[in-house]
């Protein structure tokens, strides 16, 4: 039996060994394949891509592997063979292909399933935890939702979760907390495979029978606590990441925002417009989706003419002193087109060279528009002037730097 088995598996040593070098070989010919393509394609005075496809092809080369050979010389200059991913093809021989066979065979359904790695800390603080839960939930009881999923009929699945004591067990705690067979009926949910969940219509236990909220149904103590944050003045908020800032755009924003700060010093009384691009809504339901726009150049619709003059000019001349309009380093403020229409309103703005770039901590103003515009959501233009008043006398500088 020893030397029959030896025999077997020397052959199939030797067809792998066989395949990788086979592969090797491949890889080699093909680099080899690319360099005289190349070289082919270089040695024409004007590079004709057709005269080098018909070159090869009249040797039995494929037309797309040298017009890929051309093409990534052209856009990277590089000619090397990068190899697929993925484990290397081995040759299906009679005996490979009999041991997958069988093993098919025995467990169709088979998956192996990675085992977690606890350290130990991991398995103190899940002990503890266990325990926890336990002392808190005694003599109460406990409704957990573990995504277990239980067969509707046995022969749909392929591998058996369930033994039969545990499916007995499973029924008689069905038994002990008054669940009827029907009241499961109703509220588990028959997927395609046969498998079905205790769960509720949105896949919550809150929208089972007799809890929480349905589709098209309102309850009142449901909607009096979904209010209590607002009550209590409780809002959640999302998270933003401060900005990368290296060493050297540090030291710029600093630079530039004392310049800016020695300019306002210097003019007394002097009002500053800063564009931050926020936009108040009186009413949230009239919020647009995203929307798409054409043009030839992305600053012809940001900064158009007629925005400058019905928008710009029209808050920059209410003024007696003439103020300084600030905007933010986007590249539709600081175009052409719009410094060009800036200089013909005759209007004040600060330039390029000082204007603090990527640091929100010096931009104050927009912080006091959120703040603002928080306080300001209401459906008509009368309730809405009257509510931004008040908030613009009760939000001031120290609330905004808190």
């Amino acid at each position: 039996m020893a030397s029959q088995n030896i025999v077997h598996l020397v052959p199939n040593a030797i067809l792998k060994q066989q395949t990788n070098l086979q592969h090797r070989y491949w890889q080699i010919r093909l680099l080899v394949l690319h360099k005289l393509a190349v070289m082919f394609y270089i040695s024409q005075g004007n590079r004709c891509k057709k005269t080098t496809y018909d070159h090869f092809f009249a040797e039995g080369v494929p037309k797309s592997t040298i017009y890929d050979t051309t093409k990534r010389f052209e856009n990277s200059g590089n000619i090397e063979y990068k190899p697929l991913s993925g484990r290397l093809k081995t040759v299906a021989t009679i005996q490979a292909i009999r041991k997958i066979k069988s093993a098919f065979e025995k467990k169709p359904a088979k998956a192996k399933k990675v085992v977690p790695r606890y350290v130990q800390n991991q398995e103190a603080r899940a002990r503890s935890g266990a325990r926890f839960v336990c002392d808190k939930v005694r003599q109460k009881r406990l409704v957990i939702d573990d995504e277990t999923y239980v067969p509707k009929n046995s022969k749909n699945v392929l591998d058996e979760n369930f033994t039969i004591a545990q499916i007995l067990k499973i029924l008689n705690s069905m038994i002990k907390s008054n669940i009827t067979p029907n009241f499961l009926k109703e509220t588990r949910k028959l997927c395609t495979n046969g498998v079905q969940k205790e769960n509720g219509e949105h896949g919550s236990l809150n929208d089972l029978k007799g809890r929480g909220r349905k589709r098209g149904t309102s309850c009142p103590k449901a909607e009096e606590k979904l209010r209590i944050k607002e009550k209590c003045d409780i809002r959640s908020y999302r998270k933003q990441k401060v900005p990368r800032r290296s060493a050297d755009q540090q030291d710029r924003a600093l630079k530039r925002a004392k310049q800016l700060y020695n300019l306002l010093l210097n003019g007394k009384e002097r009002c500053s417009l800063m564009n931050d691009e926020t936009y108040i809504k009186m009413d949230t339901k009239t919020l647009p989706g995203q929307q798409l726009y054409t043009a030839k150049k992305r600053e012809v619709v940001t900064f158009t003419e007629p925005n400058v003059r019905k928008r710009l000019l029209a808050v920059y001349r209410k003024h007696k002193d003439p103020p300084l309009f600030s905007p933010d380093l986007a590249l539709a403020h600081y175009a052409q087109s719009t410094l060009e229409l800036l200089k013909a309103g005759k209007v004040d703005f600060v330039s390029k060279d000082i204007n603090p770039s990527n640091c929100p901590q010096l931009r104050s103003i927009e912080h006091y528009w959120a703040i603002v515009k928080r306080k300001t959501r209401r459906d008509n233009m009368k309730e809405f002037k009257k509510n931004w008043g008040a908030a613009v006398r009760k939000v001031d500088a120290k609330s905004v730097q808190n």
